[in-house]
């Protein structure tokens, strides 16, 4: 079957659903109890515990080809114009949205501040924090890796919205 990536994750919530849902039927009516005087037949849950247990294999299989499908695609698929795979891409994000984070910091940081030690509050010295950076750079930086990080993310959900890749089941 052809899949977008968007899709195909969509179909990984859903088996996984199902997994959980043969998993708890699994649980709950494996076992019984039954009073001693009560017929075990006329009170025996009507559970197929085989067919159950076929179903859940089947699901089972199908998320790990699934899984293994969207793995395979991550790591081959290359992104637009930006030459990295999904993969790649989705390994970068974090990573540039920590520097920008940082980076943002450094941004409102005053170039001159007044220094305010705990230790020395009864001192007459008065210190200050200096900034040791162009901070027009710094601000330049962090609008770069803004945007390096929008064009990702769209370019990703054009990929995943768009792509289609086979899953053989």
């Amino acid at each position: 079957m052809k899949f977008t990536s968007s899709a195909a994750n969509k179909e990984l919530r859903k088996l996984n659903e199902k997994l959980s849902k043969l998993q708890s039927l699994e649980e709950q009516y494996s076992v019984f109890t039954v009073e001693k005087s009560e017929d075990v037949e006329a009170v025996r849950p009507a559970f197929n515990f085989e067919e159950n247990y076929r179903e859940l294999t089947e699901v089972i299989e199908k998320i790990r080809t699934t899984k293994h499908a969207i793995k395979l695609f991550n790591a081959t698929t290359v992104v637009g114009s930006t030459k990295l795979t999904i993969d790649e891409i989705l390994l970068m994000l974090p990573i540039l949205q920590e520097r920008k984070r940082m980076l943002s910091n450094l941004s409102l940081k005053m170039p001159k501040e007044r220094h305010i030690s705990r230790i020395n509050r009864a001192s007459n010295f008065i210190e200050y924090d200096i900034i040791n950076f162009d901070s027009s750079f710094v601000k330049n930086e962090c609008e770069k890796i803004e945007n390096l990080i929008n064009d990702y993310q769209l370019q990703l959900d054009v990929t995943n919205n768009t792509v289609e890749f086979d899953i053989d089941y």
